[in-house]
C-alpha cells in the first residue's frame, strides 16, 4: 500500500514538472517572437568598379618525345627561354609561380585499332603576375616566340593587387545605402528607429574580365601579331543586412 502511494505521488510529480517546463518554453518563445516583431530589417547594396592593375597569365610548354630524357631536356630548354623573356620584360621572380610540372606516357591508336606508344609528354606551366597591364600582349608574344609550337597559354584574367580596399569601399557604400533605406521606411511608416541591433555582410566577387581558355600556337609570330588584350573593369559588391529596433 505504501509503495503504491509512493509511485502514484512520483508519477504526479513528474507530470507536473513536464507541464511546467512546457509552459516555460512556450512563454519564452512567445517573448522572443514579441521582441523580434519590433525590428526593422533592410538590405543595403554597395558596388565598386575600377580598372584592374594586375594581369595573371598561365604560361607554359608542352613537349612530346620518344624518351623521357629527350622530352625533359627540350621542355627545360624551352621553359628557360620563356623565363628569360619574362625577365627581359620586367617580370620579377616573386611574381612567377610554378603551377604544374608533369611527365606522362602518351598513347594513340593505329588504323587497325591497336594501341601505339607515342612517347613521353612533359608539361611545365607557371602563373605569371604582370603588373604593367599595357605590356601583357607583348609579353605573351615574346613567350610564344621563345616556345614556338610547344607553347601553352592556359588562361588570363585581370584583378587588382589590393582587393580588400575595393571591398572596404563597397561595404561603406552598402551601409550608407542600408541606412538611407531604413530612414525612408521609418519616415514613411511613421515609426522611430532605435539602435542598430545586428549587421551581416555578403560579398560578391563580381566580374573577372578578359579571361580566355587554353590556346596552343603554331609557328612563330612577329611584332605585328601581338594579341590584343582588353582588361575591362573589375567589379566588387557587398550586401549588408541591417536590423534596427523600433521605438
Amino acid at each position: 500500500m505504501y509503495w503504491h502511494g509512493f509511485l502514484k505521488f512520483t508519477a504526479v510529480f513528474f507530470l507536473m514538472l513536464v507541464l511546467l517546463l512546457t509552459l516555460g518554453c512556450r512563454v519564452a518563445n512567445d517573448s522572443e517572437f514579441d521582441s523580434h516583431s519590433r525590428v526593422l530589417s533592410v538590405t543595403g547594396h554597395g558596388q565598386v568598379s575600377v580598372a584592374p592593375d594586375v594581369a595573371v597569365v598561365d604560361f607554359g610548354v608542352s613537349v612530346l618525345e620518344k624518351s623521357v630524357l629527350e622530352a625533359q631536356s627540350t621542355a627545360t630548354s624551352l621553359m628557360r627561354a620563356v623565363m628569360g623573356s619574362l625577365s627581359v620584360n620586367g617580370i620579377d621572380d616573386d611574381d612567377i609561380v610554378t603551377t604544374d610540372f608533369s611527365i606522362t606516357p602518351e598513347f594513340g591508336f593505329s588504323r587497325d585499332g591497336e594501341r601505339d606508344f607515342l612517347g613521353f609528354r612533359v608539361v611545365n606551366r607557371v602563373s605569371v603576375k604582370v603588373r604593367q597591364i599595357d605590356n601583357v600582349g607583348r609579353i605573351i608574344d615574346d613567350g610564344v616566340n621563345q616556345a614556338g609550337d610547344n607553347v601553352i597559354i592556359n588562361g588570363i584574367y585581370f584583378t587588382v593587387d589590393a582587393p580588400e580596399k575595393l571591398f572596404d569601399r563597397a561595404r561603406e557604400l552598402a551601409v550608407i545605402d542600408g541606412q538611407q533605406i531604413a530612414t525612408r521606411l521609418a519616415h514613411s511608416s511613421g515609426i522611430e528607429l532605435g539602435e542598430l541591433l545586428e549587421i551581416q555582410e555578403t560579398r560578391n566577387n563580381g566580374s573577372q574580365p578578359g579571361r580566355f581558355m587554353e590556346r596552343t600556337f603554331s609557328g612563330e609570330t612577329t611584332n605585328t601579331d601581338v594579341p590584343p588584350i582588353s582588361s575591362g573593369q573589375i567589379t566588387r559588391s557587398v550586401l549588408v543586412d541591417l536590423h534596427y529596433s523600433i521605438r
